[in-house]
């Protein structure tokens, strides 16, 4: 379990970012230095987390991660990952829970994913130049390329 920060804490906070890669090759920089997390199950659960920045309901990641196990055991997995997750991260409060959804903080965390989405509706039917380089900037290469799960 993890407390709130005070508001002074939250603010001095406020400038270290996580950066989440998922389009190409994935990877994880925190204030721009590289982080490893080892186990491939908790890259798996936060580059989920970070592919739209939304909060997600427990139900959906358990059976995106265990859909042939039961849901008491796919409930317990997932708590178990979330600790993990959590204490692999630079600061735990980037990951923030609202009743039974989980998310990352979206004003700490950055992803690819999420720049992608918001440039896309924003060009106009004959694109700039500057509009097309962040694009091309941000795309390193198919979705997760060369991660995977076993199994």
């Amino acid at each position: 379990m993890f407390t709130e920060p005070t508001a002074g804490e939250h603010k001095a906070r406020a400038a270290e970012q996580l950066h989440i890669y998922v389009i190409g090759p994935p990877r994880v920089t925190w204030n721009g230095q590289a982080l490893n997390i080892s186990r491939r199950q908790t890259r798996a659960l936060l580059y989920r987390l970070a592919a739209h920045l939304d909060f997600l309901p427990r139900e959906q990641l358990c059976f995106l991660l265990w859909p042939d196990t039961p849901n008491a055991t796919a409930r317990t997995n997932l708590s178990r990952l979330l600790s993990l997750l959590r204490r692999a991260l630079p600061d735990p409060h980037l990951m923030l829970r609202q009743g039974d959804r989980v998310g990352l903080d979206p004003g700490r965390v950055w992803s690819d994913t999420k720049a992608w989405a918001e440039t896309l509706p924003t060009l106009p039917s004959n694109p700039t130049a500057a509009a097309l380089q962040r694009l091309t900037t941000l795309y390193r290469g198919p979705f997760l390329s060369g991660f995977s799960l076993p199994d």
